[in-house]
């Protein structure tokens, strides 16, 4: 979702047979480790070549736009997020689970949920968040 207009500017400039090149190689990709990853890890297999088909992709797609375009859709806030988002999903693999689904579900959420708003806070991710929460100014 990160890099979702870069296809629509791709295509929609002197760039767009680049992109179809693109989107032929990423086919072939996806099919050719498919081939080569199911066999040997079965569904996971089928993921591993997935995320590494949209992962060059979606490189690729970058590499386009930086290089073509002088466009740097990216700043040090959304390395920032992915920070965040790799913390909370340590966090939530060395929480300890309970016998209670919901009850998991629950504290889990709570406590991952502090702290993605403590980062986003701390870190000034989203400047509305403090401009609209009342007492954080």
């Amino acid at each position: 979702m990160a890099g979702g207009a870069n296809s629509s500017i791709i295509y929609s400039s002197k760039y767009y047979r680049l992109g179809g090149f693109m989107l032929i190689l990423l086919a072939a990709l996806a099919f050719g480790l498919n081939i080569l990853l199911i066999p040997v890890w079965g569904i996971d297999g089928a993921a591993m070549a997935t995320a590494i088909s949209v992962t060059v992709f979606a490189l690729s797609r970058y590499l386009i736009i930086y290089k073509g375009f002088k466009l740097q859709p990216y700043d040090n806030k959304m390395f920032r997020i992915l920070l965040l988002i790799i913390f909370g999903m340590l966090l939530n693999f060395i929480l300890p689970s309970t016998q209670s689904a919901i009850l998991n579900i629950a504290y889990r959420t709570i406590i991952i949920l502090g702290v993605y708003l403590f980062g986003t806070y701390y870190w000034k991710i989203v400047p509305e968040f403090h401009k609209h929460v009342p007492g954080l100014k």
